[in-house]
């Protein structure tokens, strides 16, 4: 195991890490919890989250986040603030439904993005400041389904990681259901 460095947080390989916005707590079965694991200069940051009492809106490209949190700037719904010492240089993302989201009004969201910016933001807000892409899902999740994207943008230090809507699907009310793992991979600069 010569150059591997693991992390122990509860024996599960991964040192706990609490960046998520308060305008992505939902109030669900479980808050959203992140784990960073080192693995041979690798990093993964895994983000375990629950869309039930979030929303979406019906306008594509918005942030998904909990509607009740407040105003502007007060709650801000990342799902992740990015550190390129912590988290390192992102190549690669992979979400995995675990749980199929559905809504009690309307038509939920099931197409889902992710962007980086600048700016800490809330639900409903465009990302602000420098975007870049880190995820295009492309198409519908469903329980068991995962997609992966290995063409993430230049996620830079101390951006904020968004779970945007990635349709326009009329959402009217807040998701009952939808669980997700989330897996980015970054590595440490190379010497």
């Amino acid at each position: 195991m010569t150059g591997s460095t693991f992390v122990s947080y509860d024996g599960v390989g991964g040192a706990s890490d609490s960046t998520v916005g308060t305008g992505f707590h939902s109030g669900s079965v479980f808050e959203p919890t992140t784990k960073v694991t080192t693995i041979n200069g690798e990093i993964i940051t895994t983000i375990a989250f629950d869309l039930t009492n979030l929303s979406a809106s019906g306008t594509t490209q918005k942030i998904i986040g909990n509607k009740e949190a407040g105003v502007a700037e007060t709650a801000p719904a990342h799902l992740v603030k990015w550190s390129t010492a912590k988290n390192g240089v992102m190549y690669k993302a992979e979400m995995s439904c675990m749980e199929t989201p559905t809504c009690a009004e309307g038509t939920p969201v099931l197409d889902f993005d992710l962007e980086a910016a600048d700016n800490a933001s809330v639900y409903n807000a465009d990302p602000a400041g420098n975007i870049a892409v880190v995820f295009t899902g492309g198409g519908n999740f469903a329980q068991g389904t995962s997609i992966q994207d290995l063409s993430v943008g230049d996620v830079g230090n101390d951006q904020f990681i968004y779970l945007i809507a990635g349709n326009a699907a009329g959402q009217g009310g807040k998701y009952t259901a939808g669980q997700f793992i989330l897996k980015l991979y970054g590595h440490k600069e190379l010497a």
